[in-house]
């Protein structure tokens, strides 16, 4: 059984699964693979829409209820941001919610099962997680 929290579980590393997804491994490494791929983007559909809803929660508004829009030291508009009314809930309420576990029903997969495939270190990292070695 792995173990991941949603803060684990981002864009990196679903980049890394697609990459490691893409090589030729063993049939019971691949299978167990796609189990961890399945899950992992149903996880992160999950995380992106209660990200979203953080930050809606914690949105700063004008007096018409209108969302303020963050702006940089000098006072320009920051595209596609908004301002935080509360940084310090804000920030509590992301990390609580990043803590939250999740089970994969699927035990680690060990690196020699992977086979002599070739992936960069920077994606590995994010797939710590899921591979252990001898």
């Amino acid at each position: 059984m792995i173990i991941i929290n949603n803060g684990m579980v981002g864009k990196e590393t679903v980049n890394a699964l697609n990459v490691l997804i893409s090589k030729k491994v063993p049939v019971k490494t691949a299978y167990k693979l796609v189990k961890v791929v399945r899950k992992v983007n149903e996880i992160l559909l999950n995380v992106n829409a209660k990200k979203q809803e953080i930050v809606i929660k914690h949105i700063e508004r004008d007096e018409k209820g209108n969302p303020v829009l963050a702006m940089d030291n000098e006072g320009n508009i920051i595209p596609d941001r908004v301002k935080i009314a509360n940084d310090e809930n804000y920030q509590k309420d992301m990390q609580n919610f990043f803590e939250q576990e999740h089970e994969l029903d699927v035990n680690k997969i060990n690196i020699n099962d992977l086979g002599e495939i070739d992936i960069e270190p920077t994606q590995l990292m994010f797939l710590m997680w899921l591979i252990e070695a001898d």
